[in-house]
């Protein structure tokens, strides 16, 4: 499944992709349980945030309203459950998850696997609120001149993790998403990556069940239109990833919902230091991932 955090109508809700199309997943629930008999029923929330925190429970019956509209239900008039792309704005799926932690490789030779995840990864910190989502213009920060992004891959997790061992780290995965680190190294406070509107995030959260093997999903990243990347081994750089979640989870509690942006894939065309791209006013950065969608944002230094 594909799960998505949209604005309709002067509201925002969360919902399923149905062919081309989004399912207003609160609202067409409701509708399924109606039909089926007048007894009391759990609601789905309207926030994906609390969503994922109702995990198995919440994906199951998500299902089972996406098979309910499937079936092509008669609904009560003046009653909307399904909505084109082009109806509604698309926002990050989480906009206020409790962390996102960037995970850098954990060796000198980030190609080179860590034994039973016991190397501690390096990790930065982005804030909250410097999250925007798909089509959302990145701002410079003010007193900067350089700016650069970093396109990840990242871990949504579903399940509270506490000194986890490694072989259940992937069952409290709740799905993947993609995210653009910005950063700004000449940015005022150390705070180089946490400025607003620093963290694109979208356009959805897949679910495990979306891939065969999630260690091999095919993404591509590009800059004004130019293909800068290619991969199709997302566990390339970080073939131990589950063993470094496993072992940060010693330290720090996990928490459904919480953002975890793996290293980024491998270098670009024109430049060795692996995935980070130099981007000024005016450039366009896309990030497609197969099964995952397409992220893509502007920088905009008008507004700064």
């Amino acid at each position: 499944m594909k799960l998505f955090s949209f604005k309709v109508a002067g509201r925002s809700t969360i919902g399923l992709q149905l062919h081309s199309s989004l399912v207003d997943l609160p609202t067409a629930y409701a509708l399924f349980q109606q039909l089926k008999g007048p007894f009391e029923v759990p609601r789905l929330p309207g926030d994906m945030l609390r969503f994922v925190a109702g995990g198995k429970t919440a994906l199951h019956l998500a299902s089972e309203t996406l098979a309910f509209v499937a079936r092509r239900p008669p609904i009560p008039v003046g009653e909307r459950i399904i909505y084109g792309m082009d109806e509604v704005e698309v926002i990050a799926p989480i906009l206020r998850p409790g962390k996102i932690l960037c995970v850098e490789s954990a060796s000198a030779n980030p190609n080179k696997p860590a034994e039973n995840g016991s190397e501690e990864p390096s990790l930065s910190i982005k804030l909250v609120s410097s999250i925007i989502g798909p089509g959302g213009a990145i701002v410079p920060a003010k007193r900067t001149q350089e700016l650069s992004c970093d396109l990840r891959l990242a871990v949504v997790i579903g399940e509270t993790m506490r000194d986890e061992p490694i072989s259940d780290v992937m069952r409290k995965i709740a799905g993947y998403t993609l995210l653009n680190d910005i950063s700004a190294p000449d940015g005022p406070f150390g705070l180089t990556q946490g400025f607003d509107t620093f963290c694109p995030m979208g356009p959805c959260i897949a679910t495990p069940s979306e891939f065969n093997d999630a260690a091999h999903i095919q993404t591509r990243r590009f800059l004004n239109d130019e293909l800068r990347n290619e991969s199709s081994n997302t566990g390339a750089k970080m073939p131990n990833w589950t063993g470094w979640l496993a072992k940060l989870s010693h330290f720090i509690t996990l928490e459904p919902g919480d953002i975890i942006a793996l290293e980024n894939l491998g270098p670009t065309k024109d430049d060795p230091n692996p995935g980070r791209l130099r981007i000024k006013h005016g450039d366009r950065v896309r990030f497609e991932a197969d099964g995952v969608g397409t992220l893509e944002n502007r920088v905009d230094a008008r507004d700064r």
